[in-house]
């Protein structure tokens, strides 16, 4: 009796955290106005995800009525870009998503700014999404003494570009071209070091960019006194 009533807490216990992480999947929308009478942008490019991957959540074009819906987004920090052809592009830094939202946003006319890219209407499928696999330093090395270490991964055909820093945060770090096998620096001193990685398939045609970047990966290694 002992036995099956801890098996029920313990089932109900496990029940009760799937709902609350379901419970903090919201929707976010996005309402698009032009920034001269207020009215709504079809068109316009809206992007939602992350610092470090500006579109994880979708890249979709705002209907007739300047919306754009994104649902199930996570209870995580949210980034925003907007940008339409002849207007200034804009980028926020939104609440986490703990409830549903809905912003009304206003882009100028201009240019320059952020740029949201790769966006499609909805209901049109995309790309197919960029995936790294099986990342390793130094082949899956424990300790090296060498700061040199190699970054060891698979990713999908197409890659172009990876970067990699002991920060999780990404923003800002520069792309580096993917050719063979890449190298990472290791700051200096001993103990241990875990290095992010990111890569991306990026392309240019008739004056447009595509865009696709992978979630961010980590691994582990100790850096042992020279």
């Amino acid at each position: 009796m002992v036995l099956r009533r801890r098996s029920l807490a313990i089932l109900w216990f496990i029940t009760a955290a799937l709902g609350m992480a379901a419970a903090h999947a919201a929707q976010v929308s996005v309402r698009v106005l032009d920034g001269r009478d207020g009215r709504p942008l079809e068109g316009a490019a809206v992007c939602l995800g992350t610092p470090a991957n500006p579109s994880q959540f979708g890249a979709f074009l705002t209907s007739e009525d300047g919306t754009v819906t994104f649902p199930r987004v996570p209870d995580t920090r949210l980034v925003l870009t907007l940008s339409r052809e002849g207007f200034h592009g804009r980028r926020r830094v939104l609440p986490r998503a703990r409830y549903d939202r809905h912003y009304d946003i206003t882009l100028n006319r201009g240019g320059l700014g952020p740029r949201c890219e790769g966006a499609r209407p909805h209901g049109r499928p995309g790309p197919a999404a960029v995936t790294v696999r099986n990342f390793r330093l130094d082949g899956g090395a424990a300790v090296t003494r060498d700061r040199e270490v190699t970054l060891d991964f698979e990713a999908g055909e197409g890659v172009t570009h990876y970067r990699a820093a002991e920060t999780p945060d990404l923003e800002g770090v520069p792309w580096k071209p993917l050719a063979g096998r890449p190298v990472f620096r290791l700051s200096p001193g001993p103990g241990r070091k875990t290095v992010h990685l990111q890569v991306r398939k990026y392309r240019e045609t008739r004056g447009a960019a595509l865009e696709l970047v992978s979630a961010v990966v980590s691994d582990s290694i100790e850096l042992a006194a020279p």
